[in-house]
């Protein structure tokens, strides 16, 4: 690199952002260091480097030590990023479909830029690309399932039915949460076979109590509640349940 070259504006923009990334990933610098480093990401985004973008939502990937200090930096964050416009939503999206942590913010910041019919459509594809076996990195799944729950109508919740099965107990514990929710009828079946080899106890109560909100029949499933929780919930002839004491 020539004397001219390390001048360049173009040089200078990518010096100024990786002092930035180098800031709101390490958590030993000082909040302050890490604010500034917001305020000057954003001016760069400002002057039309929407690689900076990027950079702002890096910061949500890390934990400061103090909580507090590190809510309160994640919102002042989403807040610059908010006052950037709705021009970076694109950006926002793409990071929310390919980061290995949870997208939970860049999902709000959406929300602000997006209509819930925009933001349905997004959460829908992303869970219909999604399977439930292992992931290393669920967060991003675990977030996708949280919006879906906001958004859920009969088609998100038939997009959400795989993940009664989900490898991970968060990720059924959501789906279950959505659906139960939302009345959903047809994971009445889904769940009842679930019953059959959850090995988490605190799903299957879920499941049962789920069940004795919403009057579902749990038919189907009587050997297993005899089986594993008899003296906690008893089925009537109708295959509807009601707890015991």
């Amino acid at each position: 690199m020539g004397l001219a070259d390390y001048f360049s504006k173009e040089a200078k923009v990518q010096r100024t952002r990786a002092g930035c990334l180098k800031k709101l990933t390490n958590m030993y610098y000082q909040s302050a260091d890490r604010l500034d480093a917001v305020q000057n990401a954003a001016g760069l985004v400002r002057g039309g480097d929407t690689a900076s973008i990027r950079v702002l939502l890096a910061r949500f990937e890390h934990i400061a030590p103090n909580y507090t200090t590190d809510e309160q930096e994640k919102r002042f964050t989403y807040d610059v990023l908010v006052d950037l416009g709705d021009g970076i939503a694109d950006e926002v999206a793409a990071y929310a479909q390919t980061t290995k942590s949870s997208p939970h913010w860049a999902l709000k910041v959406l929300a602000r830029f997006w209509s819930t019919e925009r933001r349905r459509a997004f959460v829908l594809e992303q869970l219909r690309g999604m399977d439930n076996d292992y992931w290393r990195s669920p967060d991003r799944k675990f977030a996708m399932l949280q919006e879906a729950a906001e958004l859920v109508d009969d088609e998100v919740a038939a997009a959400m039915l795989p993940f009664v099965d989900d490898h991970h107990e968060d990720a059924r514990i959501h789906a279950l949460g959505a659906l139960f929710a939302h009345k959903f009828e047809p994971a009445r079946a889904v769940m009842v076979t679930r019953l059959g080899v959850e090995e988490s106890q605190r799903i299957c109560r879920m499941i049962l109590d789920g069940f004795i909100s919403l009057g579902w029949s749990a038919a189907g499933a009587e050997e297993v509640i005899a089986r594993k929780f008899r003296w906690e919930y008893a089925v009537d002839a109708a295959g509807l349940l009601e707890k015991r004491g």
